[in-house]
């Protein structure tokens, strides 16, 4: 092939990132930080007049630090050009029109080949190489983490070498409003404590502490509890840190339940249809495999909400607050194992969500369990390896922590779930569309 016709065919590849998502990315704006979406164009639409998003940005290109960065189930036909096998993978989106998002915009997965070189070409006008050699590296950090929740990002990047600003791990208003309700249940103990009367779910001083503890006003120190917490200001703002982080988990827990529990009763029921009997007997190895690792992710996370609720529970009676604000200095450092089996409860579930809507047939062809399982091993399969390594029944993060149990118990054992002693099993309906 002639170097000029080469020369052209690598810049057309380089120039391939230009793939044009044809979606409106108004449906992207969350105003902050998502466990899926981290949203940079409503922060700098909010906070960009600010001394410190300029000075601690998320990326030092101007364009970059206004995109959305996505963490993406992947679709089958975007295969070809990925590098990984795992379900999940991280996009850049970036908008065609700043002043239009719904025109849609630019897309680059940093799991996909020859991703740097893509990006240099992308920004080599406007950005010295250096700095967005840094870029690049954050980017690969990023896809490292198994989420973009806030307060996975804030303990990452909060005390890096290149600093981030707070201003970048605000939690999204509408996450916001959605855990007010399940924060303000949480705070009748401690009103009641505070006010020594009872506090009951309508009560307004439980939803005006649950505001409180939310908010991001700097005004808003909270500064009566500080001094019951006998905290200096600064250990104060880490300790609120952690305890948002997580009330935020524990709300995060709670909402993927409904979809964990359909993956349970779907995936375990769902025959293979074209497979040998040695197919059969190692597909079936990994579904167990997979939903064991599963199993033990979830008694992890469980556990570490138990033992929360303890805690929190002596505080609120008046028995031990030192405990109390131990698991409050120390909870930060939970939020990396927790981000990471939050993602795995939510995002498996998601990927089989996406499969079985397109799925017609109610059984697996043998290729495609064999892709997919591969798929759901690869996401679980670290965690797997640390969990086995505790005992089951005393299932921790790597330090002693924090948060509540949810209201249902998951059954993996029988692929199905229970809402205290109440199983719930595949529905009839749900049997007779596979069977048709």
């Amino acid at each position: 092939m002639p170097a000029g016709t080469l020369f052209v065919k690598e810049r057309f590849e380089l120039m391939e990132l230009r793939r044009t998502v044809r979606l409106d990315l108004r449906d992207l704006l969350k105003g902050g930080a998502t466990p899926r979406i981290l949203d940079l164009y409503s922060i700098n639409q909010k906070y960009g007049h600010l001394d410190g998003h300029a000075a601690f940005p998320m990326f030092e290109n101007e364009r970059l630090n206004r995109c959305f960065i996505v963490k993406h189930t992947v679709r089958q036909h975007e295969r070809n050009w990925l590098m990984t096998t795992r379900p999940t993978v991280t996009k850049i989106i970036l908008p065609l029109a700043e002043d239009d998002l719904s025109m849609g915009g630019y897309t680059i997965a940093v799991e996909e080949a020859r991703f740097a070189e893509k990006v240099r070409t992308m920004f080599d006008d406007d950005t010295r190489y250096d700095s967005l050699n840094a870029d690049i590296d954050r980017l690969r950090e990023l896809a490292a983490l198994p989420s973009l929740d806030p307060f996975l990002l804030s303990e990452r990047y909060s005390r890096d070498a290149r600093r981030v600003h707070p201003l970048y791990f605000k939690i999204s208003q509408k996450e916001i409003e959605e855990m007010e309700g399940a924060v303000a249940e949480q705070m009748q103990a401690v009103v009641t404590m505070a006010f020594s009367s009872n506090c009951d779910v309508d009560d307004k001083r439980a939803y005006k502490f649950a505001r409180k503890l939310l908010s991001d006003d700097p005004h808003n120190r909270m500064g009566l509890f500080r001094t019951a917490l006998e905290m200096s200001e600064d250990e104060f703002e880490h300790c609120l840190l952690g305890w948002k982080g997580i009330l935020y988990f524990r709300w995060c827990l709670t909402k993927a339940i409904p979809d964990l529990k359909r993956f349970i009763c779907e995936v375990q029921d769902t025959p293979f249809v074209g497979a040998t009997h040695e197919q059969i007997d190692l597909l079936e190895a990994e579904r167990q495999e997979i939903l064991t690792n599963i199993r033990k992710c979830w008694i992890s996370l469980t556990d570490t909400m138990h033992e929360y609720e303890t805690v929190f529970g002596r505080f609120c009676s008046g028995e031990d607050s030192g405990g109390f604000k131990s698991l409050l200095r120390k909870s930060p450092s939970l939020f990396y194992d927790l981000g990471r089996e939050h993602s795995i409860i939510s995002h498996i579930p998601s990927y089989w969500h996406y499969w079985w809507k397109h799925n017609e047939k109610g059984f697996y062809r043998a290729r495609e369990a064999e892709e997919m399982f591969a798929s759901f091993f690869a996401s679980v399969a670290e965690t797997g390896r640390r969990a086995q390594t505790v005992p089951d029944g005393d299932l921790r993060n790597r330090v002693n922590s924090p948060i509540p149990p949810p209201p249902e118990v998951i059954d993996f054992a029988n692929g199905t779930a229970a809402h205290e002693n109440q199983t719930i099993a595949p529905s009839a309906d749900h049997r007779a569309q596979r069977a048709g």
